[in-house]
């Protein structure tokens, strides 16, 4: 799974990628500090395969780290 962080908005319609498959999503009801990130997040979002940068950019995305 690749975990993404919605940093500007709450993970909704319209303010995620289209056309990938969205296994699971998480949204907090108002802005939290998430320590893996080290930044405030709406939620997050979690996909089959990986995002591109551009998906990542434009829709204002921050990528979990990857355990190791």
């Amino acid at each position: 799974m690749y975990r993404y962080y919605c940093i500007l908005r709450p993970p909704m319609i319209g303010g995620l990628p289209f056309g990938r498959v969205l296994m699971e999503a998480e949204g907090f009801g108002e802005r939290r500090y998430v320590p893996e990130i080290d930044r405030m997040s709406w939620g997050w979002v979690e996909y089959a395969e990986p995002l591109t940068p551009a998906e990542i950019s434009e829709y204002d995305l921050i990528s979990a780290p990857v355990e190791k």
